[in-house]
């Protein structure tokens, strides 16, 4: 009739009915969505975290000064030693002429002196008939199956060794010197006759 109203016009056939909007619908173009809002627990785990980190940063730094100071000390100690080595005298070498005899004599002294004496006065002269002869090639070889060698020398255990310390080498049944003797060992023996005829006096005077 003509006093009702009229009646709203149907949509189109092909239009999407109306629904809610999403917020990420309604964010500005270009902007991202907003994420959820952040649960008490999330923040309060983000906050053991950041308070975290400082003390973990100081454990690292700590850890590296130490290592730092470990490297330092062992620096420092290894210099230490090495100037204590360059500082300390020379070792003093031992003299293999004066350890022998004095083996010899500690081992007889007190139990065969007269036999002793004799030992070192046979070595006596096998020694200074080399100093006095270093080329004669007589005095350059000593036979070990000698009578006299085995009964006076190689019967007292080290009075070999001797001979040994002043330059001798074995050799197939024989005691030799070398042909680069003189040149290398040769003072050695007048040192060795020295010490040999020291020995003896004090073997006579009873000390």
């Amino acid at each position: 009739s003509a006093g009702s109203a009229a009646a709203p016009p149907a949509p189109p056939p092909d239009a999407a009915p109306l629904r809610a909007t999403s917020a990420a619908e309604r964010a500005p173009c270009g902007e991202p969505a907003p994420g959820p809002l952040p649960t008490p627990a999330a923040e309060a785990l983000r906050a053991r975290e950041a308070a975290e980190e400082p003390r973990q940063q100081a454990e690292l730094d700590r850890h590296r000064r130490r290592e730092s100071e470990d490297l330092q000390r062992e620096k420092d100690a290894a210099e230490a030693r090495q100037r204590e080595a360059e500082a300390a005298p020379p070792a003093k070498t031992v003299d293999a002429v004066v350890q022998a005899f004095l083996a010899l004599r500690k081992a007889y002294k007190d139990t065969d002196l007269a036999g002793l004496t004799t030992c070192l006065q046979t070595l006596r002269v096998y020694i200074n008939n080399l100093a006095r002869n270093p080329h004669d090639p007589k005095f350059q070889r000593i036979n070990c199956d000698n009578n006299a060698f085995r009964t006076r020398v190689a019967a007292f255990e080290g009075a070999t060794a001797v001979l040994i310390a002043c330059g001798f080498q074995e050799e197939e049944g024989a005691l030799v010197v070398g042909p680069d003797f003189v040149k290398t060992k040769g003072s050695r023996l007048w040192d060795a006759l020295a010490k040999v005829d020291v020995m003896i006096e004090q073997l006579k005077g009873g000390t």
